[in-house]
């Protein structure tokens, strides 16, 4: 690669690959990168790029996803799961221990069809 990380390099970079492993374009079903606007630029990024790729392939089903997994590894390192429920302990006793937030709450939950009517 070069000393850039555009969509294009990336996809230079990715059709390298797909041409070293003589892997077929026509069999690709799905991409799934993270957020960056490289990967997911609308005309630019790697999704967009590759899809009209396989599209010249003849492959019109390739499907693109965001990673989820990313954004948590960089949350876990930044969030300290002790303040967090810290946090979470406060809000719980504030809605239990104000009987009509307790009631607004259990209303809320029914509305939205939850799975869980009210707080343990």
């Amino acid at each position: 690669m070069h000393n850039t990380t555009t969509g294009a390099d990336n996809v230079d970079a990715l059709m390298e690959v797909v041409k070293k492993y003589m892997l077929p374009l026509d069999t690709l079903v799905c991409l799934a990168t993270d957020d960056a606007f490289t990967m997911t630029g609308i005309t630019k990024g790697v999704a967009a790029r590759l899809k009209e790729t396989c599209k010249q392939h003849g492959n019109n089903n390739l499907e693109h996803f965001h990673c989820i997994i990313h954004p948590q590894v960089l949350c876990s390192k930044v969030l300290n799961i002790g303040h967090v429920l810290k946090i979470v302990t406060k809000i719980v006793n504030y809605i239990l221990t104000h009987r009509l937030n307790h009631r607004q709450f259990t209303s809320f939950l029914e509305d939205i069809e939850s799975e869980f009517t009210n707080l343990p």
